[in-house]
Parts: structure tokens; sequence; C-alpha cells
């Protein structure tokens, strides 16, 4: 209702609470769910009324919908295969907020990372970052000319 989800100390991997604001999408798909929820599930992602706990299929679906692969049966990348795990879902928020110019201290907050040099590990340097450098240090230099 207030726009933002409230993670108790309990609820986080790190035991430290935190707040995190939602953008318009997700506030709306959020607000679709709780108008379609089950009054006797206290889960917002639920399969019949039952606590997700696997989603291994699902995952394997959506990666193939963007013409991506995502787990092998075992639930390991396959050797060789550039393949999704849900777990990159973590770094590419945390990429796109870098990207958007959010400062480093925010994102921690707003991630959890307690520690640069964790925040560092999840922040991976693409070859695009390597061109897009290169290009500012091109335009700099002819503005200085």
């Amino acid at each position: 209702k207030e726009g933002y989800i409230r993670l108790g100390a309990s609820e986080t991997k790190n035991k430290h609470g935190r707040i995190i604001y939602l953008d318009d999408e997700l506030r709306g798909l959020l607000k679709m769910l709780f108008i379609q929820r089950r009054l006797d599930c206290p889960y917002v992602f639920n399969r019949n009324g039952k606590q997700i706990r696997f989603f291994r299929r699902a995952w394997n679906r959506a990666c193939e919908a963007i013409g991506r692969k995502g787990y092998n049966i075992s639930g390991e990348r396959e050797e060789g295969v550039q393949g999704l795990i849900f777990h990159d879902l973590r770094r590419s928020a945390l990429r796109n907020l870098v990207r958007a110019g959010v400062p480093q201290q925010v994102a921690m907050k707003i991630s959890g990372h307690r520690t640069a040099a964790v925040f560092a590990r999840y922040d991976i340097v693409s070859e695009q970052d390597l061109q897009e450098a290169a290009s500012k240090v091109q335009t700099y230099l002819q503005g200085r000319v």
C-alpha cells in the first residue's frame, strides 16, 4: 500500500532488516497478486495454496522463452553452455543499480551486502562496460583539444 516492502531481521540472510521501495511496475504486479490472493494462504507466490519450494521447470521454460538455457537436470550449469541460474537475477539487479548511477552505499543497503568486497563480486565488469569506458575516455580527450 505504501510502495515498499519491509524485511524484518529474521527474514534476511544477514539478519539485518531493510526496506525496499518498489517501482511502479512491480507495485502494480503485487497489487494484482493481492487482489487475486487466496485468503487461506499466507504466501504471495503459491501453487494451489501451498508454498512453492521448487520451480526449476518454470525457470527453464522462462529461460527458453527468452532464447537462453537454464539449469540442467541436476540443477547445475551445463559445461560449456552459458545457462542462466536464478541467482543471476541478483547480479543483474546490482549491475542495474550501479549502471543507473545509484551510489554504492545505497545499492548495498538495498541488496543487503554489508561489505564492499562482497558487493564487488556481484558487480561484474562486462565487455560492454569496457567499450563504454573507452568511448567515455575518447569523448573526454576530444573535449580537451
